[in-house]
């Protein structure tokens, strides 16, 4: 050990066996440690850490303005010992003549203290590119921990839906389910149209759980949540050593073998991904990211998209190819405004039951004045939409009512409609962006941030789009996100491109 070598009277700060093991155990770690006493002389320095041609053990028992070409005002060590203020995460450069270029490093330091009496200071620092890596890797780790939790699912055989969840009598829907349960039988692939929250993944579900016996997995995909970037490793698999910490790991066509995979809003992915998703259709095999073998793969394919195909296509979002692939049998699946009141009542009194359960109340259905509304309103986001006003109305409700009235459901939905729900005097006022009322701060701050969120993405993506003629990989690079992310945004605020 270099401090060894001090004299005892050359330095008044005294680092134990013990502080010195510590140290270099940090230092072990890939990070620089200098250590100055009350003066300001060098009493540690890290083993790793070189200067050119000075060595960590010649630098030792020198002050730090004579090892470095460095005064009391431009040194951050020293100035930390004269004041005993901290420094954390300083981007440090060093001009290194030895390498002929500059060294970033991401720099610490700290005071030390005996008895509130500044004895020394210590300096913690590492490469800057060292450290952008592992942010890199805690970035990409928890990306992929985020991918597998809401982008895809794997639903025990249990958890499947099937035709008989299916909640309808509508003519529209019993012919949608009457030709997915015959096509049910083949392996055919099998395209599924239909506007968001109609209940595509519903019917893809039902379509394995009715041909698929309980052994075969079912894999559903998001496209549009997973980066473009982990897109291929995702569903393809990779090999070690194929870009930065790879691992050997399956990918989700293979995981789906002998069963079916559920590429949801499959327009969202790029021309390039489309080209390769093609050729796995194609040759019915996959090769992994950085691997050099084909490995064949038995999966039935059914894909999801909320927009028109022929539109699509038109608008080079679809490669027609690839849409000759995958829609060997279209499945359109017609929006919640369409399938009559009737449909409509049949869901609000599940969703009611299901809130009943859920709240412990014991609301019996919804007044004929709220159904007379459902039957003018569009429903834009369908029965996901219905399922969150019924949500909304329960918890609004009181206790002694058994009825939805219109003054309990959502504000945006008196305001789509002509005339709207003028109710003055109903016991539950309606927030609007205009007007405010007495209550919750925190809630009505969020509410109004939520508003102001909503009305400037809407603005600001149609403004984007618009400039960009709606090609969506050009307005997303020019905006700095990616073209799943934007396509996502798209979607949600149901913006025409």
């Amino acid at each position: 050990m270099y401090i060894e070598k001090l004299k005892e009277s050359d330095r008044g700060l005294k680092l134990n066996s013990q502080t010195l093991a510590f140290l270099d155990c940090i230092s072990g770690l890939g990070y620089f440690l200098e250590v100055i006493d009350e003066k300001g002389y060098y009493t540690y320095i890290s083993s790793n850490c070189t200067y050119d041609s000075t060595t960590a053990e010649e630098l030792l028992g020198k002050h730090t303005t004579e090892a470095f070409d460095l005064t009391l005002e431009s040194s951050i060590l020293l100035n930390t010992l004269n004041t005993g203020k901290p420094y954390r995460n300083v981007h440090l450069k060093y001009k290194s003549a030895k390498k002929n270029k500059e060294l970033s490093f991401l720099y610490h330091s700290f005071p030390i203290t005996s008895n509130n009496i500044i004895i020394g200071a210590i300096a913690i620092y590492k490469y800057l590119d060292e450290v952008k890596r592992a942010i890199h890797y805690i970035d990409t780790a928890n990306t992929i921990k985020v991918i597998n939790t809401k982008a895809i699912t794997q639903p025990r055989r249990d958890e499947l839906f099937t035709f008989d969840d299916i909640i309808c009598c509508s003519d529209q829907m019993a012919k949608t389910i009457k030709l997915a349960q015959r096509i049910s039988k083949t392996d055919a692939s099998v395209l599924i149209v239909g506007e968001t929250g109609t209940g595509k993944e519903l019917i893809a579900q039902s379509i394995h759980s009715f041909y698929k016996d309980k052994s075969q997995p079912f894999v559903a995909v998001n496209c549009a949540a997973i980066p473009e970037t982990l897109l291929e490793s995702i569903l393809f698999g990779s090999t070690k050593g194929a870009y930065t910490d790879a691992v050997d790991k399956q990918g989700l066509f293979e995981e789906a073998h002998g069963g079916t995979i559920f590429l949801d809003e499959l327009h969202t992915l790029s021309i390039e991904m489309q080209a390769k998703l093609l050729r796995v259709l194609e040759t019915k095999t996959i090769r992994k990211v950085g691997g050099d073998k084909t490995i064949p793969v038995n999966v039935r394919v059914i894909s999801a998209m909320n927009t028109n195909p022929i539109k699509a296509i038109k608008e080079s979002k679809l490669k027609a190819d690839l849409f000759y692939r995958i829609a060997v049998i279209t499945i359109q699946i017609p929006p919640l405004s369409e399938r009559g009141i009737t449909d409509i009542k049949l869901l609000s009194n599940h969703f009611i039951k299901l809130m009943n359960n859920k709240l412990g109340l014991s609301i019996e259905g919804c007044s004929e004045a709220t159904l007379n509304i459902f039957s003018n309103y569009k429903f834009p986001g369908n029965c996901r939409e219905l399922s969150h006003i019924i949500e909304h109305s329960a918890n609004m409700i009181d206790e002694n009512e058994r009825l939805i009235e219109p003054y309990h459901l959502p504000y945006y939905i008196s305001e789509s409609l002509s005339g709207g729900i003028n109710t003055p005097s109903s016991p539950h006022p309606q927030l609007k962006p205009s007007q405010y009322e007495i209550g919750d701060y925190k809630i009505i701050h969020q509410k109004a941030l939520n508003d102001f969120n909503d009305k400037f993405n809407t603005e600001y993506l149609t403004y984007v789009l618009k400039e960009f003629s709606g090609n969506i990989s050009k307005a997303a690079r020019a905006i700095n996100v990616s073209r799943q992310h934007l396509h996502g945004l798209v979607t949600k605020y149901k913006i025409q491109a």
